[in-house]
């Protein structure tokens, strides 16, 4: 049956982020890109009683506007209430609807009772776009009968840096620092030296000698300002094994930053457990530890070639995910599907 109409529900396309959901904002652009009409309920940030009626009837509205031969797109997961109910109704009444999961805030805090809540309403959907192969399986099993596709790196609508890199004892961190609180035992690795971009990192943690906090840059500013040999992926609080919370929801997700140090023609260093270390491993683009004082044997054994080799392989990865080609390829082959 084919497409009528296609729309996503927008939730973040007219907002600034300075980690933790720009990731949403470029998806929201890519949909547009592929002619997907917003869905933009009014007056979302007004609580009042006259705003939330209107949001009310502009749903009605919706749902008997809509039909069964529409397409509706929407990043998991869904903030707003309001946004939530109207999945809800239209998958009663059969409209064709594509999740592409963002994040699972249940299983990254270890929030058992949320996580729930976030399985149940997955349950309800048959059309997916997942990171990768990993998270693709786990959605399998949580829905038999679904169809899904993976976009493995998530894209980052902004201009790849064209400089060349060197190989040298230098690593950078970036992102959301309140996950990273593992830099202040960084100290224990003397010979490596550390750029860390970013903020959240608990004022009562210590910063050792060999760490240098660089600051805060808007997202689309950052990939232009990071100096660096390697990109480190890492979380929770341990240097001599990767465990914690977070460690569980990286063996499913593909993190932004990932897509970060690409752009950054930086080579990436990721736990050796994550499903990250799959995709590094595929196209060649960096490596996979178990802990982090391999990190300067690692670097000693690589040779110039084999380090220019590596930013050599990010470079058409970098055009592609600047390009929204991973996506934009995702749903093409879901809507191909339908």
């Amino acid at each position: 049956m084919p497409i009528a109409k296609k729309y996503f529900i927008q939730e973040f396309l007219h907002h600034e982020f300075v980690h933790g959901g720009i990731g949403n904002v470029d998806g929201e652009k890519i949909f547009v890109s592929r002619g997907y009409r917003p869905i933009d309920f009014p007056g979302r940030m007004d609580f009042s009683i006259q705003s939330k009626l209107k949001r009310f009837l502009y749903l009605i509205r919706l749902f008997f506007s809509l039909s069964s031969r529409d397409l509706v797109v929407f990043q998991f997961p869904l903030y707003a209430k309001i946004h939530q109910l109207l999945i809800t109704l239209l998958s009663i009444k059969g409209a064709q609807i594509i999740c592409v999961i963002q994040d699972m805030e249940g299983w990254r805090d270890d929030n058992r009772q949320l996580f729930e809540k976030e399985k149940k309403a997955l349950r309800r959907i048959r059309l997916f776009v997942a990171h990768n192969e990993r998270m693709q399986q786990w959605l399998q099993t949580l829905v038999p009968k679904a169809t899904i596709e993976c976009f493995q790196f998530h894209d980052f609508l902004t201009t790849p840096v064209c400089k060349n890199r060197s190989k040298q004892n230098h690593i950078v961190i970036a992102g959301d620092l309140a996950k990273t609180t593992f830099i202040e035992k960084l100290g224990q690795l003397p010979r490596l030296s550390f750029s860390v971009y970013g903020e959240g990192y608990p004022v009562k943690n210590t910063v050792p000698d060999n760490v240098t906090f660089k600051g805060v840059y808007p997202p689309y500013e950052l990939v232009h300002h990071v100096q660096g040999s390697f990109g480190l992926v890492w979380y929770g609080e341990a240097i001599d094994s990767f465990d914690g919370i977070y460690s569980s929801y990286l063996t499913v997700i593909t993190p932004h930053k990932l897509s970060l140090y690409i752009l950054a023609g930086i080579p990436v260093i990721v736990p050796a457990t994550s499903a990250s270390a799959i995709l590094v491993k595929q196209y060649g683009i960096g490596y996979s530890i178990e802990k982090l004082s391999e990190m300067e044997e690692m670097i000693r054994n690589t040779s110039d070639q084999e380090y220019q080799a590596m930013v050599e392989n990010m470079r058409p990865l970098a055009m592609q995910i600047s390009q929204g080609h991973f996506l934009t390829k995702a749903l093409d082959q879901l809507e191909q599907a339908l």
